[in-house]
Formats: C-alpha cells, sequence, structure tokens
C-alpha cells in the first residue's frame, strides 16, 4: 500500500524503518528502496531530495540550473547556476549529468562513448536520467545547447518516457520538463527554449501523449497549444490523470479522474472559451458534477459564462435553471447593463441579496479581469471592496490584469487592505503570482511600510520613518481591522516582518534606523529564533 509523504516529515520514523528492514538481514540498499517505492518515489535518493525541499540549496548545480517545481524556481536561480559554471567550467565534466544541464553535446557524447549504460543510469543532484535534465534545464549557456544534447540522447536510445515522481504523487516527465510553465507562472518557469520541436520529436519517439502533469502546468494560460499537441498525438476521453489521488489516511491510489474531464473543469472555471470548444469536441464529459459547485453548466451560468453555457448544453449539459439573485448575478458578470439595471429597478434588495449568494462575485470577475462587469457592478452600487475576505484588487492584481488593477484604483479601491489567511496587500498578491507588471505598476504608488519593506526600497524606507518615525516598531495590528487582529503574525513589526521574511538587507536598514530587535511572537519565542542564519546573525 503506498501512503503520501509530507515534504515536512521528520526522518526519524524513516531511519526507524531502515534499522528494522536491515536488522532482519535486508541489505541497506534494498532497505531505502523498499521504502521509497512505498511512498511512491523511484528511488531513495528522489525521497530525500524531497526532504530537502524546503531547503533553498545554494551549491547544488544541478538542482540550480533545472526547472524544479519548489516555490524558488526563478530566474535568479538559473543566474546562480551561470555564475557558478562561469567560476569553474570543469564543473561540466564532473559526470553525464552536468554536462546534458549545460548542454555541451560533445562532451555528453564522450561520456556515452566512454559508458554506455550512462545512457540510462539515473544520478547527479536529484537522481534523474541524463535526458530529465536535459529536458529541465534552464541556463542556456553560449556554444551549448540542451536540444543538440536531448536529440543525441534519443538518436542514442535514450526512454522517452522517462520521470520521475514529484512528491511520490505527480508524474514529472522528459516531456513535462519540455513544456514547462506551472503555478509561477511562465517567467519563473519558462518552456524549454525549443519546446515545440523537443516536445513533437519525443512525442514521436514514444514519449506519452497523456501527460497530465503538462497539461496541468499550463493550463493556467489561455494558450492551447499543449491540449492540442498532445491531442493530435493520442490522447483521448479514456485516458486517466497519470498522478495518484490521495484518500483517507494519507494512501496514494490510481487516479479515477479522466484528464480531459478534468481540464474541462479548470477552462469552464477560468472561461477559456476556446478551450472549452477543443475539450467538449474530443469528448470530455459536459456533465460533470462537482463536490461543492455542482453541474458544470451551473457554474458557466451563476458566473456570467454565458457562451461557455451554451457550448457545454449544446454537447448535453442539462441547462441550470437561473432563480431571480442567479439570474441578476448572471447579468452583472457578463456586463448585461440593461438586463441587471432593469431587475434592479424592480427589487432594490437585489445587491444584498446577491452579496449574500455569492460574495465572490467580484472578485470573480476582476480574477478573469473583466472590466466591464466589475464597472456595471460598481455602478450599480456593490462595495468595490466586495462582500468576500479578500478585495477584487487582490484578485486582478493576483493573476496580472494591469487593466483592471488601474480601473479599481481609479474607482477607489484601497492599496492597503490585507487578506485574513496571509495578511497580504494586492501588491503581495501580484508578488506571489508573479505578475511583474502589475508589481511594477503598483510599487511606485503609495504603499505603507511593510509593503516597502515588500520591494525592498531601502530610500523609501527611510523617507517614510522620516516622516512616520512612531511606526518603526508598530506592530501590524496596529493598522488591521478588528477581525484581522488575532491573526498570528499581527504582532510582527517592520523588523520581525523583514527578518522573518529573509529580508537581510531590509533587516540592516530597520536596525541602522534604531528598531527594536527585543520582540518576540505572541507564543513568547524571541524574534532571533525565528529566522533564518543570515538574519539572525544580524540580530543577535
Amino acid at each position: 500500500m503506498l501512503r503520501e509523504l509530507p515534504h515536512y516529515a521528520p526522518f526519524t520514523p524513516l531511519q526507524k524503518r531502515l534499522d528494522a528492514l536491515t536488522a532482519h538481514g535486508l541489505p541497506l540498499e534494498s532497505a531505502q528502496q523498499q521504502i521509497a517505492e512505498s511512498h511512491g518515489f523511484l528511488t531513495w535518493r528522489q525521497l530525500e531530495v524531497h526532504l530537502q525541499v524546503a531547503e533553498e540549496p545554494s551549491d547544488a548545480f544541478e538542482y540550480l540550473a533545472c526547472l524544479s517545481y519548489v516555490w524558488w524556481d526563478r530566474p535568479r536561480r538559473w543566474e546562480q547556476a551561470r555564475a557558478m559554471f562561469s567560476d569553474n567550467p570543469a564543473l561540466e565534466q564532473r559526470d553525464i549529468y552536468a554536462a546534458c544541464v549545460t548542454g555541451n553535446v560533445q562532451l555528453v557524447e564522450a561520456f556515452l562513448d566512454d559508458d554506455a549504460k550512462s545512457l540510462e543510469r539515473r544520478g547527479g543532484y536529484c537522481d534523474w536520467e541524463p535526458l530529465l535534465y536535459a529536458c529541465y534545464s534552464r541556463i542556456e549557456l553560449p556554444d551549448r545547447s540542451t536540444s543538440d544534447v536531448v536529440h543525441l540522447l534519443l538518436d542514442r536510445g535514450a526512454n522517452p518516457a522517462a520521470f520521475f515522481r514529484w512528491g511520490g504523487i505527480y508524474h514529472f516527465s522528459a516531456l513535462t520538463g519540455l513544456f514547462g510553465e506551472g503555478e509561477r507562472g511562465p517567467i519563473n518557469q519558462p518552456p524549454h527554449q525549443d519546446y515545440q520541436v523537443l516536445t513533437t520529436r519525443l512525442l514521436d519517439a514514444g514519449a506519452s501523449c497523456n501527460d497530465s502533469q503538462a497539461l496541468y502546468n499550463r493550463m493556467f494560460q489561455p494558450d492551447n497549444s499543449t491540449l492540442l499537441t498532445l491531442i493530435e498525438h493520442g490522447l483521448n476521453k479514456d485516458h486517466l490523470c497519470n498522478w495518484f489521488a490521495t484518500v483517507r489516511g494519507g494512501r496514494l491510489v490510481p487516479n479515477p479522474a479522466k484528464t480531459l474531464d478534468y481540464q474541462l473543469q479548470w477552462a469552464v472555471k477560468s472561461n477559456f472559451i476556446d478551450r472549452v470548444k477543443i475539450l467538449l469536441e474530443h469528448g470530455a464529459n459536459p456533465t460533470q458534477k462537482l463536490p461543492g459547485d455542482g453541474r458544470l453548466a451551473k457554474i458557466a451560468a451563476t458566473r456570467g459564462y454565458n457562451d461557455v453555457t451554451d457550448d457545454l448544453i449544446r454537447h448535453g449539459a442539462k441547462p441550470y435553471r437561473l432563480g431571480k439573485v442567479d439570474r441578476f448575478l448572471n447579468y452583472c458578470l457578463s456586463a448585461n447593463r440593461g438586463g441587471a439595471e432593469a431587475m434592479l429597478a424592480k427589487s432594490q434588495t437585489l445587491i444584498k441579496r446577491a452579496d449574500k449568494r455569492n460574495p465572490d462575485a467580484m472578485n470573480s470577475a476582476a480574477a478573469n479581469g473583466t472590466s466591464d462587469a466589475l464597472e456595471l457592478m460598481l455602478d450599480l452600487g456593490f462595495c468595490i471592496h466586495s462582500a468576500a475576505t479578500e478585495t477584487p484588487l487582490h484578485h486582478a492584481a493576483h493573476n496580472g490584469h494591469l487593466d483592471t488593477v488601474k480601473n479599481l484604483l481609479d474607482r477607489g479601491a484601497s492599496l492597503h487592505k490585507r487578506d485574513p489567511m496571509y495578511l497580504a496587500t494586492p501588491l503581495g498578491w501580484a508578488q506571489a503570482g508573479n505578475k511583474y507588471e502589475v508589481i511594477e505598476y503598483l510599487e511606485n504608488l503609495a504603499i505603507g511600510l511593510f509593503d516597502l519593506i515588500n520591494v525592498n526600497d531601502s530610500d523609501r524606507i527611510r523617507h517614510w520613518l522620516t516622516e512616520h518615525p512612531e511606526e518603526l516598531n508598530a506592530p501590524l495590528e496596529d493598522s488591521l481591522e478588528t477581525t484581522l487582529k488575532k491573526h498570528p503574525n499581527a504582532w510582527q513589526t517592520p523588523l520581525a516582518y523583514a527578518a522573518t521574511s529573509g529580508l537581510a538587507d531590509m533587516v540592516e536598514v530597520l536596525l541602522l534606523a534604531g528598531a527594536d530587535k527585543n520582540v518576540a511572537s505572541k507564543d513568547g519565542t524571541p524574534l532571533a529564533d525565528l529566522c533564518n542564519e543570515e538574519v539572525r546573525k544580524l540580530l543577535v
């Protein structure tokens, strides 16, 4: 029976299992492999890498050079890897894995000539096959080509279906690495520069067209090229998602969800009209019912996605009958001004009832960048900060809709509202979504001290403290709404925020300004005990 192993799981229980197995005569490597496979990992080393995921490595060349699908995936990592290589060009001569990362095709060929079995042997920091390193590498060095390496490896007979299982659950193939993208966006997780040619080469060589993870990683943007490529190579309505599902007790079981059905759910929720059409035409199920959300036709109709609703019904979905409040919301969210104004004229309580029915309505419009719907709702009398826990500005910023952000600010949206989970402002949400155009726009507005710390603006912090010296040691809770004052992080002063965020440069600025470093969390933990080593040295 397979069981999930969270990345924060302690190592001690694993060591006890190892000790028990070896005590019964099982060789250490066999015991490690048995335990790794019981948690869905292909090798013991891949399990170890998973348990180290909370620690950003600073000296692991292959890891820094490749997409890893962790929170620190970003261009700065590849710059670090390039700097390491510049300082020590001999790195690529260490083994075939490093040579694949740099794209030195002649060196890779020499390694293969010397040891043909290295073609399929796992190794390097991540314990991957050579093909995976070439497909996930993003450092793009001059006079080298990971594309040429991919072609060479395939010519020599490398397995085009090579993969590793991220977290022991998710199937990340060579194809997945080439397609790239993901939850951190195309800037931090870009596709391989030659992905269009190389993905076709891999698929023609035998890679599976049912790459559910590649489709997941590429589903956040409206581009449909990945979906169409996989369909052209045989992806169909009967394929199942190829990652494990987690059920009661942390057990891992084969995923019962169909790949195209799963994609249709997201496409409907995102109002990706063209993608909905493609998926329905290729057999995705329009009658699906989602736990908590209901049928797809209901989701589309209540969100004002009328074109999507029509397509679902055309392919067999049962029409959802809108009640009075839902019909009003449909008019609002589809920017049907005449219909919405006519209904509101007959019943002035509709806005209050709509807020109760769907407090996230304006947030949904903002998340999709539908400024015309937001304009209508604000004209009708909806509150610009919505009835939900976050604001429309948070959602527009997170999804990178700069025009919508500007429109909301023009209508009076606040830069300083914080959400109840992370206590983040709209700028914080833009940073979390890696939406750099929005970040650049917002950081030049009249943001507060904590946001200035977030964007590392030393000069403006100094000026701010000259104008507002009383805020240097003021905890965040002093500026929070009553409902947020009990948040676990509400105790943080500007220094505590910078320190716990690992912003060493900002810590130095605040200390020089006279910030009190003798602060503690609500449970009494000294600030120095909550920081990384670099920051701790500044505080102690």
